[in-house]
């Protein structure tokens, strides 16, 4: 690590160890990854981030500079060491979330920040929708600066809170608000004791948990929420105005789906247990999905909203619209000529 808060690594390194050599330096790069096994070149192509996204952004902020090899086997660089480097195209920000379809990452060179002293969070329960909302419009306006701003309906609180609340309490509430801090143990019980303060007439209660291992242990389960990963889950994502994560929350009350994500960034997610039918006819399975999808499909295309398929047996949407897909292919083209590496996703 360098002194002026940089730090460049080979792509092959794991989260787990570039955050030890960090931590040695009071150090840390705050995006949180869906397995501290994860490899910086998926971390960066992949275009991961949790629910410290409100507070610090994405990958797109950290990644300064990079060398990759492209599919011709020609190694070129991009960026540099330093955070002032605005010179030429910034190839980076392109390789951010290709997934490895443009070029092969060997090599980059991160932003870091400080690493924090303490973490604390305020559970807010909401007792209705139209409650959480307005708990939503007040902490944007909060005199607090926090880095977590979640949201989950019950089935997700059972999921990520169950370890820091009773059963009883994560899901006796529709909704459910995680207002997140870093900082000095000061400025953490100074942030917790003022948002308590400013929503406390609106909640139904607001428990708060100090300590940083329970702060990352959240981060780390919603992480891993993130990922379908059972054979019987469809999974979604969708990117909306943070306004209406809410009422989408709300629209999908009684379908038994877990909905979690970043309530000030707009991002949810949303799982939905596949359980065959107790007749075996995979086409009520099917059709349960396809009412949803529709549902999401309409709430979203008001708000010039996207949705997207994580993972399902019934349903691909395309990635993008006909003129974003010429784009894609012509870099394609330019990178990887010979169609060596992975394709472009043309599904999601």
């Amino acid at each position: 690590p360098a002194r002026d808060m940089t730090i460049t690594v080979e792509a092959g390194m794991t989260v787990a160890v570039l955050a030890d050599i960090l931590k040695a330096e009071s150090q840390q790069l705050p995006i949180d990854p869906a397995s501290p096994d994860q490899t910086i070149s998926s971390l960066v192509a992949g275009n991961s981030s949790g629910p410290r996204r409100f507070g610090y952004g994405t990958m797109r902020d950290y990644l300064i500079g990079v060398e990759a090899v492209d599919g011709s086997g020609r190694v070129f660089h991009a960026g540099g060491r330093v955070v002032k480097n605005v010179a030429g195209y910034d190839l980076c920000r392109l390789l951010i979330g290709s997934r490895g379809s443009l070029a092969v990452i060997s090599q980059v060179t991160l932003k870091v920040k400080p690493l924090a002293e303490h973490a604390g969070m305020a559970i807010v329960r909401c007792p209705s929708f139209s409650s959480a909302d307005k708990i939503l419009e007040t902490l944007n306006l909060s005199e607090t600066r926090p880095v977590i701003l979640d949201v989950l309906n019950s089935s997700a609180a059972r999921r990520s809170l169950s370890t820091f609340v009773s059963f009883e309490q994560a899901v006796r509430f529709p909704v459910t608000i995680v207002v997140g801090y870093e900082g000095s143990p000061s400025v953490v019980a100074w942030q917790l004791e003022t948002v308590n303060d400013e929503i406390n007439d609106l909640a139904a209660s607001v428990e708060t948990i100090e300590g940083i291992p329970s702060f990352m242990d959240f981060c780390s389960c919603t992480c891993q929420s993130q990922r379908a990963q059972e054979t019987d889950v469809w999974m979604y994502q969708t990117e909306q105005l943070p306004s209406s994560v809410i009422s989408t929350i709300a629209a999908l009350e009684t379908d038994e789906c877990e909905v979690f994500g970043r309530a000030g960034n707009g991002q949810l997610f949303i799982r939905k247990p596949g359980h065959r039918p107790a007749n075996g006819d995979p086409g009520l399975h099917r059709n349960g999905e396809s009412q949803i999808v529709d549902r999401l499909q309409s709430m979203l295309s008001e708000q010039q909203g996207t949705l997207s398929v994580l993972k399902s047996p019934h349903h691909r949407f395309p990635a993008a619209g006909p003129q974003a897909m010429d784009i894609i292919g012509k870099l394609k083209s330019l990178f990887d000529p010979q169609g060596v590496l992975p394709p472009f996703a043309r599904m999601l």
